[in-house]
């Protein structure tokens, strides 16, 4: 892709800005039923898509980063 340069994710956390993205996006989902389909544009490492599965979501994650989806 033409000017884009992969972050290079090394792990599975979260970033620094998680502490504040997760509980907004959680809180907004809260609306939803359990098992409502979910897609993450830019999930990076799939931080926030491991959030939502383990809330009962059926999530789909796509990000160019070959370092983050490689991680999960």
């Amino acid at each position: 892709m033409q000017g884009y340069q992969d972050y290079g994710f090394l792990n599975a956390s979260g970033s620094h800005m998680h502490r504040w993205l997760v509980p907004a996006v959680l809180g907004l989902a809260g609306a939803l039923h359990s098992g409502a389909r979910v897609l993450d544009l830019g999930c990076g490492n799939g931080a926030l898509c491991a959030e939502l599965l383990a809330k009962g979501f059926d999530v789909t994650g796509v990000d160019p980063s070959q370092s983050g989806i490689r991680i999960r």
